[in-house]
């Protein structure tokens, strides 16, 4: 049954209910119109008001019908209402599973507490793709009005991983208050994808040993950072001034990025004058990665880009994602 014919069926219902009512009171009763549509609603809706006349015998036998008519018509309109919520809510969620499903090179954020949100807020700023998992339920509205990829579940369970796309994923974070349930999480992680770059989450010594030989590829200790971050501004407020600059969310466009050198790039075998960047693009080559993992820091113009060096890029955001786009 469609859900025109469903809504058709209420309204007759209800069209019919009232009807029954206002006749019924006219034969029974003898009331006028007016009379019998006022007693009509107000005992379907049940508001309790007094009677506008003293009923008869058939009168309250009519009520007892009425009453016990129109709880049967509510209890299906709630019903219908109910199915039309639930529905509306697994077309939202399937659709927004489908979406993932088509991901890739996506990051996955386990956990969505504060720092997951701040985390989260920082991708969407720079236009990145990610998807949430997390415990807690949100509103449909929530997540449609910060346009989130959330997938509500256990964080070590590989299913939810598998779900969230971690085989076709560029990166996980883990953030989620249980150190047991980051580690577990990054070694499940790891074991679905080899390539996958994780960053997790540790307030301890011991739980970063156990999140690095889980596979974490970084551990971040949010208080010996943000000690760190205070003691580098008291010490030194102009240098940080100008980190802040490029990689904080408030910049004046400027920001540090990184490039990588695949395999179809035109800069492969050209030096860093010839490949006129800077030129070009306006862009200050802070460093270059090796494939290998080593930094050569502020490189010489001389020096030739190979494939799977990394450019650390400073410039304006488009130059950057311009220069990142050529293939």
């Amino acid at each position: 049954m469609n859900n025109f014919s469903q809504l058709k069926i209420i309204l007759s219902l209800v069209f019919s209910l009232v009807l029954y009512g206002i006749v019924g009171f006219m034969i029974t009763e003898g009331w006028s119109f007016a009379d019998s549509v006022y007693m009509t609603i107000i005992t379907i809706s049940t508001v309790g008001y007094n009677e506008v006349h003293e009923l008869s015998t058939m009168g309250r036998w009519h009520v007892i019908i009425l009453i016990l008519s129109s709880l049967g018509s509510v209890a299906y309109a709630f019903s219908y209402v109910t199915q039309k919520l639930l529905e509306t809510r697994y077309f939202f969620r399937r659709k927004m599973e489908r979406s993932i499903e088509k991901l890739e090179d996506h990051f996955i954020i386990a956990g969505y507490g504060r720092m997951g949100k701040k985390i989260c807020s920082i991708l969407q700023n720079n236009n990145k793709k990610y998807v949430v998992i997390d415990k807690n339920e949100q509103s449909d509205d929530s997540l449609q009005k910060h346009e989130l990829y959330y997938l509500e579940g256990d964080v070590t369970d590989d299913g939810i991983l598998t779900k969230a796309g971690v085989s076709r994923a560029k990166g996980l974070v883990t953030v989620v208050d249980s150190v047991s349930d980051n580690v577990y999480c990054t070694l499940t992680a790891r074991s679905l994808n080899d390539s996958l770059f994780i960053v997790s989450r540790s307030v301890s010594e011991r739980g970063t040993t156990n999140l690095l030989r889980a596979g974490a590829d970084k551990v971040i200790n949010p208080y010996d950072a943000g000690g760190h971050a205070m003691a580098q501004i008291l010490l030194k407020p102009s240098a940080v001034e100008f980190i802040e600059l490029t990689t904080g969310s408030e910049t004046l466009g400027f920001v540090i990025d990184e490039i990588p050198i695949i395999d179809s790039s035109p800069l492969i075998g050209k030096s860093i004058k010839n490949s006129k960047i800077r030129d070009d693009y306006n862009i200050l080559i802070a460093a270059i990665k090796d494939s290998d993992g080593s930094i050569n820091f502020n490189p010489k113009s001389d020096v030739t880009l190979s494939k799977g060096d990394t450019l650390i890029a400073f410039g304006k955001l488009e130059n950057i994602n311009a220069l990142g786009s050529l293939k």
